[in-house]
Protein backbone atom coordinates (compact mmCIF):
# COMPACT_ATOMS: atom_id res chain seq x y z
CA UNK A 1 0.00 0.00 0.00
CA UNK A 2 2.66 2.44 0.66
CA UNK A 3 4.17 1.87 -2.72
CA UNK A 4 0.84 2.62 -4.39
CA UNK A 5 0.81 5.94 -2.06
CA UNK A 6 4.16 6.58 -3.13
CA UNK A 7 3.62 6.17 -6.54
CA UNK A 8 0.34 8.52 -6.49
CA UNK A 9 2.70 11.20 -4.88
CA UNK A 10 5.21 10.59 -7.60
CA UNK A 11 1.98 11.56 -10.58
CA UNK A 12 0.18 14.07 -8.18
CA UNK A 13 3.68 15.90 -7.89
CA UNK A 14 4.03 15.69 -11.98
CA UNK A 15 0.34 17.00 -12.01
CA UNK A 16 1.58 19.97 -9.95
CA UNK A 17 4.51 20.64 -12.04
CA UNK A 18 2.97 20.72 -15.38
CA UNK A 19 0.39 23.20 -13.79
CA UNK A 20 3.24 25.33 -13.21
CA UNK A 21 4.97 25.03 -16.43
CA UNK A 22 1.31 25.43 -17.64
CA UNK A 23 0.91 28.80 -16.07
CA UNK A 24 4.25 30.20 -17.63
CA UNK A 25 3.25 28.26 -21.31
CA UNK A 26 -0.06 31.16 -20.92
CA UNK A 27 2.01 34.31 -20.40
CA UNK A 28 4.29 33.79 -23.50
CA UNK A 29 0.95 32.41 -25.43
CA UNK A 30 -0.52 35.99 -24.89
CA UNK A 31 2.40 38.10 -24.99
CA UNK A 32 2.76 36.33 -28.98
CA UNK A 33 -0.89 36.77 -29.20
CA UNK A 34 -0.92 40.70 -28.39
CA UNK A 35 2.44 41.24 -31.05
CA UNK A 36 0.76 39.41 -33.60
CA UNK A 37 -2.47 41.42 -33.65
CA UNK A 38 -0.25 44.61 -32.91
CA UNK A 39 2.37 43.81 -35.55
CA UNK A 40 -0.70 43.20 -38.04
CA UNK A 41 -2.38 46.10 -37.72
CA UNK A 42 0.92 48.36 -37.50
CA UNK A 43 2.16 46.39 -40.40
CA UNK A 44 -1.08 47.41 -42.63
CA UNK A 45 -0.62 51.43 -41.28
CA UNK A 46 2.84 51.47 -42.41
CA UNK A 47 2.44 49.18 -45.23
CA UNK A 48 5.39 46.08 -44.31
CA UNK A 49 4.10 43.12 -43.36
CA UNK A 50 5.56 42.80 -39.72
CA UNK A 51 4.01 39.57 -38.41
CA UNK A 52 5.04 35.95 -39.96
CA UNK A 53 3.10 32.66 -39.40
CA UNK A 54 6.21 31.15 -37.79
CA UNK A 55 4.46 33.45 -34.74
CA UNK A 56 1.05 32.42 -35.18
CA UNK A 57 2.27 28.61 -35.49
CA UNK A 58 3.94 29.38 -32.37
CA UNK A 59 0.51 30.26 -30.65
CA UNK A 60 -0.90 27.58 -31.47
CA UNK A 61 1.73 24.60 -30.86
CA UNK A 62 2.00 26.63 -27.44
CA UNK A 63 -1.95 26.54 -26.75
CA UNK A 64 -1.96 23.14 -27.48
CA UNK A 65 0.64 22.22 -24.97
CA UNK A 66 -1.06 24.47 -22.27
CA UNK A 67 -3.95 22.10 -22.74
CA UNK A 68 -2.85 19.08 -22.63
CA UNK A 69 -0.30 19.67 -20.18
CA UNK A 70 -2.59 21.54 -17.92
CA UNK A 71 -5.43 18.67 -18.07
CA UNK A 72 -3.41 16.91 -15.29
CA UNK A 73 -3.81 19.85 -13.27
CA UNK A 74 -6.90 20.61 -13.83
CA UNK A 75 -8.41 17.62 -12.62
CA UNK A 76 -6.46 16.54 -9.63
CA UNK A 77 -7.94 20.28 -8.38
CA UNK A 78 -11.54 19.86 -9.89
CA UNK A 79 -10.71 23.18 -11.60
CA UNK A 80 -12.86 22.08 -14.74
CA UNK A 81 -15.64 23.58 -16.05
CA UNK A 82 -18.68 21.54 -15.46
CA UNK A 83 -21.97 22.19 -13.75
CA UNK A 84 -20.64 24.08 -10.91
CA UNK A 85 -23.92 26.22 -10.48
CA UNK A 86 -26.10 23.20 -10.46
CA UNK A 87 -24.24 21.65 -7.73
CA UNK A 88 -22.45 24.50 -6.02
CA UNK A 89 -24.60 23.43 -2.82
CA UNK A 90 -25.08 20.16 -3.04
CA UNK A 91 -24.13 17.58 -0.84
CA UNK A 92 -20.54 16.07 -1.01
CA UNK A 93 -21.71 12.83 -2.25
CA UNK A 94 -23.88 14.32 -5.04
CA UNK A 95 -21.29 16.27 -6.73
CA UNK A 96 -19.37 13.10 -6.65
CA UNK A 97 -21.75 10.85 -8.42
CA UNK A 98 -21.86 13.82 -10.39
CA UNK A 99 -18.14 14.27 -11.38
CA UNK A 100 -18.00 10.16 -11.28
CA UNK A 101 -20.76 10.42 -13.91
CA UNK A 102 -18.97 13.31 -16.06
CA UNK A 103 -15.92 11.60 -15.79
CA UNK A 104 -17.87 7.96 -17.48
CA UNK A 105 -19.59 9.58 -19.59
CA UNK A 106 -18.03 12.32 -21.18
CA UNK A 107 -14.07 12.32 -20.62
CA UNK A 108 -13.55 8.95 -20.84
CA UNK A 109 -15.01 8.52 -23.90
CA UNK A 110 -14.18 11.72 -25.47
CA UNK A 111 -10.05 10.20 -24.58
CA UNK A 112 -11.23 6.94 -26.70
CA UNK A 113 -12.44 8.76 -29.45
CA UNK A 114 -9.06 11.00 -29.67
CA UNK A 115 -7.06 8.21 -29.44
CA UNK A 116 -9.29 6.77 -32.02
CA UNK A 117 -9.03 9.50 -34.35
CA UNK A 118 -5.66 10.49 -33.89
CA UNK A 119 -3.80 7.32 -34.11
CA UNK A 120 -3.75 6.76 -37.96
CA UNK A 121 -2.81 10.63 -38.49
CA UNK A 122 0.04 9.41 -35.65
CA UNK A 123 1.54 6.17 -37.43
CA UNK A 124 1.38 7.76 -40.72
CA UNK A 125 3.36 10.67 -39.77
CA UNK A 126 5.85 8.66 -38.02
CA UNK A 127 5.93 6.53 -40.93
CA UNK A 128 4.66 3.48 -40.14
CA UNK A 129 1.15 2.54 -41.66
CA UNK A 130 -1.95 1.21 -39.59
CA UNK A 131 -1.59 -1.70 -41.72
CA UNK A 132 1.81 -2.39 -40.56
CA UNK A 133 3.96 -1.73 -43.11
CA UNK A 134 6.34 1.45 -43.37
CA UNK A 135 5.80 3.95 -45.49
CA UNK A 136 7.56 6.72 -47.04
CA UNK A 137 8.64 9.88 -46.05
Amino acid sequence: MKALLKFAHFIDGISERLGGISTILVVITVTIGFYNVVARYVGRYVGVNLSSNMWIETQWYLYSLIFFLAFPYILKHGDNVRVDFWYVNWPAKGRALVDFLGTLLFLVPFCILGIYVTITPVLFSWGRLPNGSWGTW
